[in-house]
Order: structure tokens, then C-alpha cells, then sequence
């Protein structure tokens, strides 16, 4: 999700990334599979938040994982080891 990844970069960060810096990471990342959102996304979305009891923004981010038939999740926002179909979520800032 590069719409989350720009927002945490410029308002999570301490000290938040400069837009030439934001500018290279997105551009660094243009080449990955980009899932597009269309309506049968964005129901399938919904349907898992409220399945998986995850907010909107969660949910969005684990359906396109799916959609890219990701195994494993990483995610500090995730309860770690969480089963979400067939992925798993990894928290990677555990130590361990």
C-alpha cells in the first residue's frame, strides 16, 4: 500500500521523510505488482474487515496481500502470528 506507506513516512516517522526523500522510496518501489481497486475490491475488502473484524484501512491492505497471494504479512498494526486465510502476519519490529 503505497498510499500507507507515503502517510507514515511523512506523519509516523521521527523525524518525517522531505519529499525529494518520500519522492526516491516511492519511485524505488514503482516497479512492484500494484493491485488495483475496483469494485469487486473494494467489496471484497469489506467483507473481510467484517469477517476478520479489521478496520477499513486493515483490511484494504490484507485484501491486496491476498490478491498477491502473499504467505506472510509484515505489519506492526497486525496482531503478530495472526492467520488471515492463508497468510500470516508477522510483526518485524519483535525481537526474536
Amino acid at each position: 500500500m503505497l498510499i500507507e506507506l507515503r502517510s507514515v513516512a511523512t506523519r509516523k516517522l521521527q523525524p518525517p521523510l522531505d519529499n525529494q526523500q518520500i519522492t526516491a522510496l516511492l519511485r524505488s518501489l514503482a516497479d512492484f505488482e500494484v493491485v488495483g481497486a475496483n469494485s469487486q475490491f473494494i467489496l471484497d475488502a469489506h467483507l473481510l474487515a467484517s469477517r476478520e473484524q479489521l478496520s477499513w484501512v486493515d483490511a484494504l491492505i490484507a485484501e491486496a496481500a491476498i490478491r498477491s497471494r502473499c504467505t506472510i504479512l509484515f505489519s506492526e498494526d497486525f496482531s503478530h502470528g495472526r492467520r488471515i486465510d492463508s497468510m500470516e502476519v508477522v510483526n518485524p519490529l519483535l525481537g526474536g
